[in-house]
């Protein structure tokens, strides 16, 4: 598997074998799931392509990529709510 490696601006072989860490806490002690593991420290979850490609302090947990995806949901839903209430 090919990916684009913005820590070194290469094209490189992505290993499945490579030895993960916490991009949070460090913490290398993980629970590894295939694609994605857990860290017990800081207890999120994160996929492993996502911290293949970017640097510890831009890769987020599955948690904070839901967390962003429904504060979007709720502004959308507020903005419609909010258009129905001026078109009144």
């Amino acid at each position: 598997m090919f990916g684009y490696s913005k820590k070194s601006n290469e094209v490189n072989v992505i290993s499945r074998s490579k030895n993960y860490h916490c991009p949070r806490c460090g913490n290398k002690e993980i629970v590894d799931y295939g694609d994605s593991f857990d860290c017990p420290v800081c207890r999120r979850e994160f996929r492993k392509a996502d911290c293949d490609r970017f640097d510890d302090d831009e890769v987020l947990s599955d948690e904070e990529k839901l967390d962003m995806i429904n504060s979007w949901e709720k502004r959308s839903e507020y903005s419609d709510s909010m258009r129905e209430f001026l078109d009144d």
